[in-house]
């Protein structure tokens, strides 16, 4: 009775789990209560955790790809607009090289052009500000889960070893969580030979392992300050996590950031570097009121480098410009020299 008043009660409750209590024949006649048990398929929770988790990074990715989309197709901020402006009034004055005006007219657009490069930059950059205050935020959330899940596995060894009945509510506790932490990232959920809940990354790395949970960091790339790292700490030492096929918001982050965020960057980069070496090196072929040859329209800004702290005092010896006529060549790779 006390059974089916409780499966009554919490019938709209989330996270509730059906329960049931068996009996046994007594020997001096009547029944005997056994155990009440959750009823709960573990397939099905698994595959509601897979759906979450993947419903969850598709619906992150796609919003913040579709907020790019918003801010970079704007006919006002793209560059086709101000490239076509450009060209068209150095051809005029180009047509008419003693007008003043026409000059002048060609000077502006051009600083125009490098304006509107450090506009789109900057929307770049403040959208990888956006995304990484978001994986802060959600790293604090899925450190609260995961610090949550394994008190409640202390909790349940401690409750069911002062009782012959399951912690039943504990657990349903337990499995509400990991679905919220599906959210987050693609999970495994396990129980070990205690009967406690264990929880690992789709990639194998743990996340609570019995009573002991991990925390998840994100530190600065020694080789890139402007990437960041994320690293599994175990208290006395940090393990580097593994960041493909993460799953959940903060893999949909973490690849948005890395497949677009990055790629957009230094391909606008790469763009303006073109443009500027190309016109450079055309104007150097012209001569100007004077008779003497044209000289560069852009200059390039200093190339960073950055070194890890064993060849730090390397660095002097090294230096990184755009050889003149040869900014196509540039890729969007990463260059490492060993």
């Amino acid at each position: 009775m006390n059974t089916t008043g409780q499966n009554t009660a919490n019938v709209d409750t989330e996270g509730y789990s059906r329960q049931r209590t068996d009996t046994a024949s007594s020997p001096l006649g009547g029944v005997v209560i056994r155990d009440t048990a959750r009823l709960v398929d573990n397939f099905v929770s698994a595959q509601v955790r897979a759906d979450t988790s993947d419903f969850s990074y598709h619906d992150t990715y796609h919003s913040l790809m579709t907020m790019s989309d918003s801010l970079l197709a704007e006919d006002s901020v793209s560059l086709t607009g101000y490239l076509n402006k450009t060209f068209s009034a150095l051809q005029n004055a180009n047509n008419d090289p003693t007008s003043s005006s026409l000059r002048e007219l060609a000077y502006s657009s051009l600083n125009n052009l490098v304006s509107q490069y450090k506009t789109l930059s900057g929307l770049v950059k403040d959208q990888e500000n956006l995304v990484d205050e978001q994986l802060s935020s959600s790293l604090t959330d899925v450190n609260a889960i995961t610090t949550k899940i394994s008190d409640l596995n202390s909790k349940i060894l401690r409750e069911e070893g002062l009782s012959s009945s399951s912690a039943n509510e504990l657990r349903d506790q337990q499995e509400l969580l990991a679905k919220d932490l599906s959210k987050y990232l693609d999970i495994n959920a396990q129980f070990n030979d205690k009967g406690l809940m264990t929880i690992q990354l789709m990639n194998g790395q743990p996340l609570v392992m019995d009573q002991n949970p991990t925390e998840l960091k994100v530190i600065q790339n020694s080789l890139n300050p402007k990437r960041m790292d994320f690293v599994l700490s175990f208290g006395d030492y940090n393990v580097g996590l593994k960041t493909e096929s993460l799953g959940g918001s903060v893999g949909g982050m973490v690849d948005f950031r890395s497949e677009f965020s990055e790629y957009a960057d230094r391909t606008l980069g790469q763009h303006a570097i073109a443009i500027a070496d190309a016109m450079n090196t055309q104007n150097a072929k012209g001569l100007d009121a004077n008779g003497e040859f044209g000289r560069d329209l852009f200059s390039l800004g200093r190339i960073d480098i950055y070194s890890s702290k064993d060849n730090i005092q390397k660095l002097p010896n090294f230096s990184v410009r755009v050889s003149s006529g040869e900014a196509s060549k540039i890729t969007t790779d990463t260059y490492e020299t060993q």
